[in-house]
């Protein structure tokens, strides 16, 4: 049997049904316009909107970092200068290399190699130099770049000036800490010397892992020294 609809009833279903189809129609064009917001190229006004609203991002997490930052940065001052001094010493230095590298590298060297063959002599071995090699009847070394201690040099200088004292006293401790280097790397070149004529095989052990380690041990010892009895911290 057929329903009946009064016209009450009939008025009212169709408003509901007016309603529901202009929902729906609102929903589509909405989700149309979302996807050509996704899928089209953002206008002019929108990317410098978005620009804009990234710069305003960045400026605020900046300013909120600084916030941050800024305490630990005033409190750490002192620490953070001398790092950066002794940074810069040594940039400067690698910066610098290639302009004089034969000028300091060739004197240095054969100063080396021939300190090196007097003090062999000395002791009752006989050698002598060609250039910046040392031959001995039983063994012979070139002496490079890297057997010249110039890295450590370097590092004790770097240190010397990152550290907060006076110039008097920087200049104190570059006079005696360079000599004291160079005595020891000296040392060096006569023990390796030695090694490799009489136990050949400790000579790569004990040049390149024993006495690389032991100058970074002697600059930090010499600058230690000299911090201690020749500066003091400024206020």
């Amino acid at each position: 049997m057929a329903k009946k609809w009064n016209p009450e009833q009939r008025k009212r279903g169709s408003r509901s049904g007016k309603w529901r189809g202009l929902s729906l129609g609102a929903q589509q064009a909405k989700e149309e316009r979302q996807r050509g917001n996704l899928q089209g190229a953002p206008k002019p006004g929108q990317l410098t909107r978005i620009a804009a609203t990234i710069a305003h991002a960045l400026k605020r997490g900046a300013k909120a970092l600084w916030s941050k930052a800024k305490p630990l940065i005033i409190e750490n001052r002192l620490i953070i200068r001398s790092l950066a001094i002794f940074l810069a010493v040594i940039l400067a230095f690698i910066l610098a290399l290639p302009a004089y590298r034969g000028f300091l590298y060739g004197p240095l060297l054969v100063a080396i190699a021939r300190i090196t063959a007097f003090i062999l002599k000395v002791f009752g071995m006989e050698a002598h130099v060609s250039g910046t090699t040392i031959i001995a009847p039983l063994f012979s070394v070139e002496v490079i770049a890297a057997c010249s201690g110039i890295f450590a040099y370097v590092l004790f200088v770097a240190a010397v000036f990152a550290y907060p004292c006076k110039l008097k006293a920087k200049l104190i401790g570059i006079v005696l800490g360079l000599p004291a280097i160079f005595f020891v790397n000296l040392v060096r070149m006569v023990s390796l010397f030695y090694i490799g004529a009489y136990l050949p095989q400790f000579f790569e052990p004990a040049h390149l892992l024993f006495w690389q380690a032991l100058m970074i041990v002697t600059v930090v010892l010499v600058w230690l020294f000299w911090a201690q009895r020749f500066t003091h911290v400024r206020q």
